[in-house]
């Protein structure tokens, strides 16, 4: 996992250092321009990703992994914001896994090249605490539609590796090992390698 996101930050970084989108003068990052109100709830979900990554660090720290798994599962995997509204509305971390493994068994995958008619067969499929939630589609209902390629790939990349680390997690003993400790880290630190880049190769105005 750790190879492909290196290999995959240093094809982006190279793609971003060819690209025609506006730079940024004092630091040399790719700039992407959006509209005020969008730009607002941008930044309050990259506040909300720091936010979860202190929930990780003392979950992982005080040694209750099943915590740490739930909020790599409903916080930073993909779909986070289908599993983040249905555990506001009561749903248990059985009920999303039941959730995601229905998406992933209707080869969903982020959504890509569905209509909105399909989208809502599927949700309806998903069940009640889905409904009304929206899928990615690939460019994302969310801030993905409104970012670039690159950005997107990015961003991509960062939910796999949260989706690995809800893996790791689950798959720790009760009371964690410190192999299990170890992988934890290893797999935590996917996800930040992934979010440090991002902020070193682009920013927002």
């Amino acid at each position: 996992m750790r190879s492909k996101i290196f290999l995959l930050v240093l094809g982006l970084a190279i793609v971003a250092g060819h690209s025609t989108a506006s730079r940024a003068e004092d630091d040399g990052r790719t700039a992407i321009t959006l509209r005020p109100e969008i730009r607002e709830q941008f930044l309050k979900e990259m506040r909300g990703h720091m936010e979860t990554l202190d929930e990780l660090i003392a979950a992982i720290g005080s040694g209750d992994f099943k915590e740490a798994a739930l909020v790599a599962d409903t916080k930073l995997d993909f779909g986070h914001h289908i599993w983040e509204a249905m555990l506001a509305k009561g749903a248990t971390a059985e009920e999303i896994a039941a959730a995601k493994r229905r998406m992933r068994s209707m080869g969903m995958g982020m959504g890509a090249n569905m209509s909105d008619e399909e989208h809502m067969k599927m949700e309806n499929r998903m069940g009640e605490h889905a409904k009304g939630m929206g899928m990615g589609r690939g460019m994302g209902r969310g801030m993905g539609r409104h970012m670039t390629p690159e950005f997107r790939q990015m961003g991509q990349s960062m939910h796999e590796a949260g989706g690995e680390l809800a893996t790791v997690l689950h798959a720790a003993a009760t009371p964690p090992t410190a192999d299990d400790y170890r992988a934890a880290i290893e797999a935590l630190s996917d996800v930040t390698t992934v979010c440090r880049s991002c902020h070193a190769t682009f920013r927002v105005k």
